[in-house]
C-alpha cells in the first residue's frame, strides 16, 4: 500500500499509518474509560443504592448527550485549528473525569464525572474524521477507517478482560483505611484505567505533528457559516434523513447489548462478573477487530468494483444479521451458548461502526466535514446511545416480565430498531447515490 505519482501532496504513506495507528490507540483508551462502567454496574448499585433506570442514565444519557453537544463546537475547531492539540486536550480532560468516576458518592456525583468523560472523548473523533482525508487518498479510506474502528473493539473487549481482571486482583484487597472514597474495588478500578490517557497524550504531541490540508476549498475558505451546512443539508436531505434514521435506530440497539451484556449474563446465568467479563473480553476483542477489519476492507473491495453505495448495501444486510444474532443470543439455555452468538453480534456492530464515518467522506466538502459529522453524532450518539441502554431497562421493567433477567427486553429493542433501520438504508441508496455522484462533479470543477 504505497502512495502514487497521482498522491501528491499526502504524506508518506508510514507517517500516515504511524499518525493513524497513535489515534486508534487513543480510540482503545477512551473506550476502556467509556465501557468500564458496564462492567461494574452490580458493585456500583449495591454501594450507591441506584435502580437500573439510573444506571442506564450513567451509561448512557449523562455520556452520550453530551459527548455529542461538546462535538459540535469541537468540530468546528477541528475544521478550523490544529486538530492534534484538541486530541490531547480532549484525552486528558477524559482521564482526569475517568478517574474522578472512582471517587463519586452519590448518582450526582456519577453523573457529573461522566459528563466529563464525554466532552472530552467529544474531541478524537471529529478531529480524526478530518485528519483522515489529508492523510489518506480516497482509494485508502476504508481501510483507514478499519483501523481507527479497531481501536473501539479493542477499547471495549479490553475493558472487559483488563478489567476484570483488575477487579479479581483487587477484590481481597482491604482499602478501608484510605476512607470511603477508596473502600470498593470499583474505585480503584476507575482511577487505573485512567493513567494511560495523559501519557498518550504526551506522545502525541512530541511525535505527530498537525498535517497540512489539502482540500482545495480548504485554502479559499477558512470560516463556515450555518448558511453552508443548510445548503449541504438542502442538497442531500434524502440521504441524510434515511442516514440518520437507519444508523441511529441500529445504534441504538447495540448501545443497548453493550451496556447491558455483562449484566445480562450475570443475572439470567448466575455467574460472577469475573467471569462473564473473562467470557466476554475474549469475544468481543476477537470478533471486534475482525468485523470492524472485515467492515473496512470490503468497503474499500466494494467501491474499487465500481458498487457506489457499498457502505449503504453492506450497512442493509449487517443489521438484518445483527437481528437475528441477537434474537437467539437472548434465548439461549447457557452463558457460552449465549456469548456463542453474541460473539457475531459485535462483529457484525463492529463492521457497521466504520460505514457512518465512511460515507460521509466520500459526500462531504472538506471544510465541514468535522462539522457534518459532528451533527450526525449529535442526533445519532446522542440520541442512540443516550437512550438505549435506558430503553432496555425500561422495557425490562415495565414492558417484558423475565424477572429483571434482561435477555426479553434486549430481544424486543433489538427487533424493534434492526428491521426498520435496514428498511430505510434501503431505500435511501439511490439518493446516496446521487449524492455521491453530485459531490464528485463538485471536486472535478474544482481541480481545472
Amino acid at each position: 500500500m504505497q502512495h502514487t505519482k497521482s498522491d501528491a501532496g499526502y504524506p508518506d504513506i508510514r507517517l500516515a499509518w504511524y499518525i493513524l495507528a497513535v489515534l486508534a490507540l487513543a480510540a482503545v483508551v477512551s473506550h476502556i474509560d467509556r465501557m468500564i462502567l458496564s462492567l461494574v454496574v452490580e458493585p456500583i448499585k449495591s454501594d450507591l443504592g441506584l435502580s437500573d433506570i439510573e444506571i442506564s442514565l450513567l451509561q448512557g444519557f449523562s455520556f452520550a448527550i453530551f459527548f455529542s453537544l461538546a462535538g459540535v463546537p469541537l468540530a468546528r475547531l477541528a475544521d478550523r485549528k490544529n486538530r492534534i492539540y484538541l486530541v490531547a486536550g480532549g484525552m486528558v480532560l477524559w482521564s482526569i473525569m475517568t478517574a474522578a468516576c472512582g471517587l463519586a458518592t452519590n448518582f450526582t456525583e456519577l453523573f457529573i464525572a461522566r459528563v466529563g468523560v464525554g466532552i472530552g472523548e467529544a474531541a478524537l473523533i471529529p478531529a480524526t474524521i478530518s485528519l483522515m482525508p489529508d492523510l489518506f487518498p480516497k482509494r485508502f479510506l476504508g481501510r483507514a477507517n478499519a483501523l481507527f474502528a479497531v481501536g473501539a473493539g479493542m477499547g471495549t473487549g479490553l475493558a472487559m478482560l483488563v478489567g476484570g481482571w483488575l477487579l479479581l486482583t483487587l477484590a481481597p484487597l482491604d482499602f478501608s483505611e484510605w476512607g470511603d472514597r477508596f473502600n470498593q474495588p470499583w474505585r480503584l478500578l476507575f482511577m487505573i484505567v485512567g493513567i494511560p490517557g495523559p501519557i498518550l497524550a504526551v506522545i502525541l504531541l512530541v511525535t505527530v505533528r498537525e498535517p497540512k490540508r489539502l482540500a482545495p476549498q480548504a485554502a479559499v475558505q477558512t470560516r463556515m457559516d450555518w448558511q453552508v451546512l443548510r445548503d449541504f443539508a438542502g442538497a442531500n436531505t434524502k440521504t441524510l434523513v434515511t442516514m440518520i434514521f437507519g444508523f441511529l435506530t441500529a445504534s441504538m440497539v447495540f448501545s443497548g447489548w453493550l451496556a447491558w451484556t455483562p449484566t445480562f449474563l450475570v443475572r439470567t446465568y448466575g455467574i460472577p462478573i469475573t467471569e462473564a467479563a473473562s467470557q466476554l473480553g475474549f469475544v468481543v476483542l476477537g470478533f471486534g477487530l475482525l468485523g470492524n477489519l472485515c467492515g473496512g476492507f470490503m468497503a474499500d473491495y466494494l467501491f474499487g468494483k465500481g458498487y457506489k453505495d457499498a457502505s449503504f448495501r453492506m450497512a442493509v444486510l449487517i443489521m438484518l444479521l445483527m437481528a437475528v444474532c441477537a434474537s437467539i443470543a437472548a434465548h439461549m439455555p447457557s452463558s457460552m451458548a449465549a456469548v456463542a452468538f453474541i460473539g457475531p453480534l459485535f462483529f457484525l456492530g463492529a463492521c457497521l461502526s466504520v460505514l457512518p464515518p465512511l460515507s460521509f467522506q466520500l459526500m462531504t466538502p472538506a471544510p465541514i466535514l468535522s462539522q457534518v459529522f459532528a451533527l450526525f453524532q449529535l442526533l445519532v450518539v446522542g440520541v442512540s446511545y443516550g437512550l438505549g441502554p435506558t430503553l432496555v431497562a425500561f422495557v425490562n421493567e415495565h414492558v417484558v416480565s423475565d424477572g429483571g433477567k434482561l435477555g426479553q427486553a434486549l430481544f424486543v429493542v433489538s427487533l424493534l430498531g434492526l428491521i426498520p433501520s435496514a428498511f430505510a438504508l434501503w431505500i435511501g441508496a439511490s439518493a446516496f447515490r446521487k449524492s455521491l455522484d453530485a459531490t464528485e462533479t463538485r471536486q472535478a470543477s474544482e481541480t481545472r
